[in-house]
């Protein structure tokens, strides 16, 4: 079962779309609200729910990989 995840965008802040999920994320990541193994909403999902697109729901997962604070996993 997925997670789904506290997180708000400001479109008025000159924070770009993707950091901002991107630092959303990560505190959750590090506060421990997102557990190692813990399954979170996916891309399309996320983005939907956000009104956001898909390639900067994408971006912002991406930082996050490079990071090394996420695993992505196809098909899970």
């Amino acid at each position: 079962m997925s997670v789904r995840l506290p997180v708000q965008i400001d479109r008025a802040s000159p924070i770009p779309l993707y950091h901002q999920l991107a630092e959303q994320l990560s505190a959750l990541i590090e506060g421990g609200t997102l557990k190692p193994g813990d399954l979170f909403e996916n891309e399309l999902s996320l983005a939907q729910r956000l009104g956001l697109s898909r390639p900067t729901v994408r971006q912002a997962i991406g930082e996050l990989l490079t990071q090394g604070l996420l695993v992505r996993r196809r098909g899970i």
